[in-house]
């Protein structure tokens, strides 16, 4: 009986021991917490890439693309959002997810912000197809001191994968051509030519690639891309008879996905449309270079004239006299006051003694000195 109850003993003992063991060690813990706090554990972070992440992270509320600052610095992510502004500033165009998710590129677009003098222009870089190419063609002061730098028959997919002829014996790849001429703006206008082959997948492909490489290749300087214009109904039904697609449905939906690859990356896109189309959505007939695609000269003015209202707003920018944002400290004349488009001879779509852009009807001669490209690997363009 002794001895049962001396082991009942030391088993009591031996569990006070463990138990006071524990505690110690318990209270060491704590005590170490408290004089050693370690890091809360950093979550992983996987970039966005792709459109639907970022419309994930895109609150419900109104949003509008972060314009760079007036030094030229450029927004650091992509797809940055700021809220909107007071009522008495510049004029905003509210975003929001819903309106990325089912995009309409005129509820995208730029909305006009004053009127600039053409001064702002002398620094800007056109990149482009025919249609720009128009604006060389018809030399007449339309954007006197811009560079054009377009060739015919290009696409995207052209731009980024071939040389283009300069027409002086020389080639040189579009990227470098414009990052040399050091832009402060870039307004690109493509797409008329991929239509003529292209599945609207791989044009937008191409046009997200091309519009990743200018903003990584000219970092701060604005970019602009301008919707793609629809051609007159007759040259739609035309297309349609060659089994080309031009039709006024596909030229609209592709150019509300457009709007959001531009919009999602910081960038501004300019409706066109609104000033080269009539209420039907074709191509206004006065502005018809004579194939149903092309402009003739009044067309450009007018192109060009919306371009003079519809510019990124920065304090900095050169307003007219007039203007909401007038700058009194802004100089420098205005050609597009006083300007007449030049006169047409009858029966054709371009002015007397000029030459018609290039892929204008058959027979007549492209512009001297115009540069041409036909890259590797693609169709001869029937379009711009």
């Amino acid at each position: 009986r002794r001895r049962r109850r001396r082991g009942v003993a030391y088993i009591l003992m031996f569990l006070l021991l463990v138990m006071l063991v524990l505690g110690i060690a318990y209270l060491v813990v704590k005590v170490a917490a408290i004089l050693y706090p370690q890091n809360e554990e950093v979550e992983d972070f996987t970039p966005v890439t792709s459109l639907e992440e970022v419309l994930d992270k895109l609150e419900p509320d109104a949003q509008q693309p972060v314009e760079p600052t007036p030094d030229g610095s450029s927004p650091d992510a992509p797809a940055q959002t700021q809220p909107v502004v007071s009522d008495e500033g510049p004029l905003h165009q509210p975003v929001d997810a819903a309106a990325l998710t089912n995009p309409d590129y005129r509820m995208i677009a730029l909305p006009e912000n004053g009127r600039v003098d053409m001064s702002y222009f002398d620094n800007a870089v056109f990149l482009g197809d025919s249609l720009t190419q128009g604006f060389d063609v018809y030399n007449n002061g339309t954007i006197p001191n811009a560079t054009i730098a377009a060739w015919r028959g290009c696409s995207p997919m052209t731009l980024l994968n071939n040389q283009m002829d300069m027409g002086d014996g020389t080639t040189v790849n579009a990227i470098d051509y414009v990052v040399s001429q050091n832009p402060g703006k870039v307004y690109v206008l493509l797409g008329s030519n991929a239509l003529t082959h292209q599945s609207d997948d791989v044009i937008l492909k191409y046009y997200a690639e091309l519009l990743d490489t200018l903003g990584a290749r000219l970092p701060g300087v604005l970019i602009y891309v301008q919707s793609i214009p629809t051609v007159m109904r007759d040259e739609e039904a035309n297309r349609a008879a060659k089994g080309q697609d031009f039709s006024r449905e596909r030229i609209n939906a592709l150019n509300d996905q457009l709007a959001k690859l531009v919009y999602i990356r910081g960038l501004y896109f300019v409706n066109i449309q609104e000033v080269l189309c009539t209420d039907d959505g074709y191509l206004n007939p006065d502005y018809n270079g004579g194939d149903g695609l092309h402009l003739n000269g009044q067309g450009y003015l007018a192109w060009r004239d919306y371009l003079v209202s519809h510019a990124a707003h920065r304090w900095d920018n050169p307003y007219l006299l007039g203007s909401p944002y007038y700058d009194p400290a802004a100089s420098g004349d205005w050609l597009g006051a006083a300007e007449t488009p030049p006169a047409e001879a009858p029966g054709e779509g371009t002015p007397e003694g000029e030459v018609p852009v290039e892929g204008t009807p058959e027979g007549e001669a492209p512009a001297e000195g115009t540069p041409e490209a036909t890259p590797e690997g693609e169709p001869p363009a029937e379009g711009a």
